[in-house]
């Protein structure tokens, strides 16, 4: 199985490479790859336009029906690299909507923001991801630690998240259902936090029949309710 994940990985690869050379080539390797006898129960379309004047360089069943395979992150992957770069960092920015005002409290003077806090999500699919636990380490700490160094002591208003750079579908509805339970089904935002994860703990009842209940759900949300 690996052999043949590798097989179909690098064939994609090399009709990637092969669009440097006339459409024809392509074409025929197309065809080669369609041919492939370790292929022959697996449904295969492919299709190669030229960005600029959409003239179709290679097809093989483009019509065809498929859902995509994760090889096609090899793809993705391939055309993020070329439009943002390898250096390319996802940015999230902290920012205010508001008026400052002082407060003197107990003798001390504390600043006040007469307005809202704002966290506005820059596409970072890992802030506070555990698997990138060294690279962000206790972000929400810094975040706080940046805004008490601008002397700001309380806000009067709320902290609102603004994920408005992508679109508010965040799961297509052409997914899988049976992958939407699984990690790798998180949908993506403009501000995702921990993988975008909800789990949920259940505790079964001593004996078989009894029922099912809620141990606890990371994170807490307040105000959510589980009908189980």
């Amino acid at each position: 199985m690996r052999w043949f994940l590798f097989s179909l990985c690098f064939g994609f690869y090399s009709l990637l490479q092969a669009q440097v050379k006339p459409a024809n080539a392509l074409q025929k390797q197309v065809v080669k790859l369609a041919a492939d006898p370790e292929l022959r129960t697996a449904s295969l379309g492919f299709m190669a336009l030229y960005i600029d004047s959409g003239t179709t360089i290679a097809s093989h069943q483009p019509d065809l029906s498929l859902v995509p395979a994760s090889s096609l992150k090899v793809v993705t992957t391939a055309a993020i690299l070329e439009t943002l770069g390898p250096n390319h960092c996802f940015e999230t920015t902290i920012g205010y909507v508001g008026t400052f005002d002082t407060l003197v409290v107990d003798g001390d003077t504390n600043l006040v923001l007469l307005g809202d806090l704002w966290l506005i999500g820059g596409g970072d699919p890992a802030l506070g991801s555990r698997y990138f636990k060294d690279h962000y380490g206790n972000f929400i700490r810094k975040w706080v630690k940046a805004v008490q160094q601008l002397g700001i002591d309380s806000i009067t208003g709320q902290i609102i998240a603004d994920d408005r750079i992508f679109p508010d579908y965040s799961v297509p509805s052409t997914w899988i259902w049976g992958d939407m339970g699984n990690y790798y089904g998180a949908g993506a935002c403009g501000l995702s936090i921990y993988d975008n994860l909800f789990e949920v703990a259940f505790k079964s009842g001593p004996a078989p029949g009894d029922p099912t209940k809620v141990k606890h759900i990371v994170p807490e949300i307040p105000g959510m309710v589980l009908n189980n």
